[in-house]
């Protein structure tokens, strides 16, 4: 997945999501995520932690993709700030001179891989998006809607990313009127 500026059309970031091809069926970004609102508690590395990630919510901007291997990835753009693979942001690729150039196969294996996952069944057309978790400073909520009218919630840890925790599933029905 590569992010470009617009309207200039620079390479801003190159993220990897697997090495199976896969349809992606959702993009999402969340810039600028607001704080947690709760304050954080306990002294010392515990409320250093909290504020760490408190911080990381509220500067970083996440992009959010839903893909046709069943997994929801999230990135963190600011993660790459300033690099992609390993050189400056804005070298090889976009649009140059008037026409696109391609990104070589070697640029987009060496792509950020995602900080954080969730699991969904194959070949599951959703939507996702993220926000801050409402009980915990140091962690965001996925929030992930079916074609099928599921609806599931997972928690992912902001400061360490990883694989996303089921915190509810449920069917959404349509109300007739």
């Amino acid at each position: 997945v590569s992010v470009h500026s617009f309207p200039q059309g620079e390479l801003l970031h190159a993220f990897r999501r697997g090495a199976i091809p896969a349809s992606i069926y959702h993009l999402a970004f969340s810039s600028c995520l607001p704080p947690h609102d709760g304050a954080a508690s306990g002294a010392g590395a515990a409320a250093a932690t909290a504020q760490a990630a408190a911080a990381l919510l509220s500067s970083s901007a996440m992009l959010c993709a839903v893909s046709s291997s069943g997994t929801v990835h999230v990135w963190s753009l600011d993660a790459q700030r300033g690099a992609v693979g390993g050189r400056a942001v804005g070298g090889g690729g976009g649009l140059t001179g008037g026409s696109f150039s391609l990104l070589s196969p070697s640029s987009l294996l060496a792509g950020e891989r995602a900080f954080a996952q969730a699991k969904l069944p194959p070949l599951t057309r959703a939507v996702a998006a993220l926000r801050p978790s409402t009980s915990d400073a140091n962690e965001m909520t996925m929030l992930v809607l079916t074609e099928r009218g599921i609806f599931y919630s997972f928690r992912l840890d902001a400061l360490r990313g990883g694989d996303g925790v089921l915190q509810d599933e449920r069917r959404v029905g349509l109300v007739d009127s």
